[in-house]
């Protein structure tokens, strides 16, 4: 039967306003939070209101429609909602994303002043369909607003909950398409706007957010009081972050030009360790800044450690694995502490402009981290994570993602960590290993000045080294592009017998997937090789095999910072 049900419902979107005709310009939210769901008091719930900002950039005109009415959500329901009947409505349509909110009340759209009537608000499975009596929808601009809708509080994503001794502590968790979990949008990398939070909770908590407060929580009654935040910057709906704290939670600040607070909970994380993660911080944000020569465009940075989560990508707050950074020895330590804070500035100032091309951001976001580990920890230590970095890519290719491109099929965490991070740095040391070190960082600056609260692709990036020539009429560009578009990584084989030495690539019959999407046989890989350990040494390309003699002992290569 609900089979049948979905069939029906795809008529409905034809005629809506998506996110292909709508540009967000403006989300202002206001959360209260905790509360219980009207379906059952045991479900923890939190009750929000939405102003959205956004412009048509094309006519809409309403088609006949027919479209199966539903029941409210509940969320005992496997599916959500159940679909009793199929009638005819007209009238253009605006479609949000939207995953278990329910109770749309007051809802009311403007168009310059003038209001245009909404007949009716339908619930789907992924999207909330808000429906007008308009027969044409104009390009221009628009505000919706939704005096009062509902939501779920989870363990996972959106907005979850953790224990903190006698109380509990609510925080987001918005990556990759979670968003829509709490507030109706388009949940889009590329839809980056500006964001106006307030939140209400209870007086016994603090209140943290992706800006800083607007002004001192003011209280609304015995048992609440609003925290108004100041207004972001753009950024993408899965970057926007807040957090309700109890008063188990603690904070240190950093004494760093740009002040970085550290929320833990305080029966949890020892004083001690408190004050060693905020030194290492200190150190690396500053470390991190000389190498992007660029601030972040923050009044304040956030970090909140919990327990039992997953890194959030967000900007301005982000939240850190508690039991991730006690089991690390110093070196793990300070890499996941590199990472999550470079990912402010690829992530938060700029990024991707899709999800397929999300990893290139955390390829760039590994390679800066990689150099800040470098100058912070002592050189065996840095060699050991280089190993282990190396076997995590070896993992990636042969286990979990073998023959893929570093291009996301779909946005999940599991893509995200086994494509994002691994072979695409090694490309940027690789390119590193040919243009120089100064002229890669000048290159990555570059892309933050030039693309601050835009997108990037990699593109971008390429065609910086259009110029360098790497072997007859074959430029740097053209390998990137290369790399980018074919999956799979080279698996070269060496052997040595007395002063003879040969190279293979080992491709016959590897299969490898395509930008496009096809599978086909693996490329022969263009490979800078450097010879050491011989009077003259000298760097050549290999495409597909080499023998050459003599060469002395001992085997004089190097890849990527790894002798042979």
């Amino acid at each position: 039967m609900w089979i049948l049900s979905l069939f029906l419902l795809i008529p409905l979107l034809h005629g809506s306003v998506r996110a292909g005709s709508i540009t967000p310009l403006r989300y202002d939210l206001q959360f209260q939070l905790p509360t219980t769901s009207k379906q059952d008091t045991l479900i923890p719930a939190f009750l929000g209101y939405a102003q959205i900002d956004f412009l048509v950039t094309k006519s809409m005109h309403s088609k006949s429609l027919a479209y199966a009415e539903e029941t409210p959500f509940d969320a005992r329901t496997m599916f959500g909602s159940f679909y009793k009947q199929t009638r005819q409505q007209q009238g253009v349509s605006l479609a949000f994303d939207a995953v278990n909110l329910t109770h749309f009340e007051n809802v009311t759209l403007e168009n310059e002043g003038r209001k245009i009537n909404i007949v009716s608000v339908q619930i789907l499975k992924d999207k909330v369909v808000f429906v007008t009596s308009e027969s044409v929808i104009q390009p221009g601009r628009y505000s919706l607003k939704v005096e009062r809708y509902s939501g779920v509080i989870t363990y996972d994503h959106g907005i979850f909950y953790r224990e903190a001794g006698e109380n509990t502590v609510l925080a987001t968790q918005l990556f990759p398409q979670q968003a829509r979990m709490v507030f109706p949008c388009i949940d889009n990398i590329s839809a980056k706007t500006v964001f106006k939070l307030s939140l209400i909770h209870p007086h016994h908590t603090v209140a943290i957010s992706s800006t800083i407060p607007q002004e001192a929580p003011s209280s609304l009654n015995a048992n609440w009081k609003i925290t108004k935040f100041v207004q972001t910057d753009a950024v993408a709906p899965h970057s926007l972050a807040f957090a309700i704290l109890p008063n188990e939670f603690a904070q240190i600040t950093t004494g760093s030009k740009l002040p970085i607070n550290i929320f833990s909970n305080r029966h949890t994380i020892t004083g001690p360790m408190s004050f060693e993660l905020a030194n290492l911080t200190e150190h690396i944000y500053r470390e991190i800044t000389a190498i992007l020569a660029n601030e972040l465009p923050l009044t304040q940075l956030n970090i909140l450690i919990m327990s039992d989560v997953q890194l959030s990508r967000s900007f301005g707050l982000f939240t850190l694995n508690y039991e991730s950074l006690e089991r690390a020895d110093t070196t793990n330590r300070i890499h996941i502490l590199t990472k999550a804070i470079v990912q402010q500035w690829f992530g938060g100032v700029t990024g991707a402009p899709s999800w397929p091309e999300f990893c290139f951001q955390d390829d760039i976001a590994e390679y800066i981290s990689s150099k800040v580990l470098k100058k912070l920890v002592d050189s065996e230590s840095y060699e050991y994570h280089r190993l282990v970095s190396y076997l995590k890519i070896q993992l990636a290719e042969t286990f979990f993602a073998p023959g893929e491109t570093s291009l996301l099929s779909e946005p999940t965490i599991f893509e995200v960590q086994s494509r994002c991070g691994l072979k695409g740095t090694a490309i940027i040391e690789s390119v590193e290993s040919v243009v120089g070190e100064k002229a890669l960082y000048s290159t990555i600056r570059n892309l933050l000045a030039t693309f601050k609260q835009r997108c990037f692709t990699f593109h971008d990036f390429a065609k910086a080294f259009r110029k360098v020539n790497a072997e007859g009429n074959l430029n740097l560009e053209m390998i990137l592009e290369l790399w980018e578009q074919n999956g799979g990584q080279p698996h070269l084989s060496v052997s040595k017998n007395d002063t003879r030495i040969g190279l293979r690539q080992m491709n016959v019959g590897r299969q490898a997937k395509t930008a496009s999407g096809t599978w086909a046989s693996m490329p022969l890989w263009p490979l800078k090789i450097e010879l050491q350990n011989v009077q003259l040494p000298f760097n050549f390309m290999i495409s597909q095999a080499l023998d050459m003699a003599p060469v002395n002992s001992p085997l004089p290569f190097v890849n990527i910072g790894y002798r042979a």
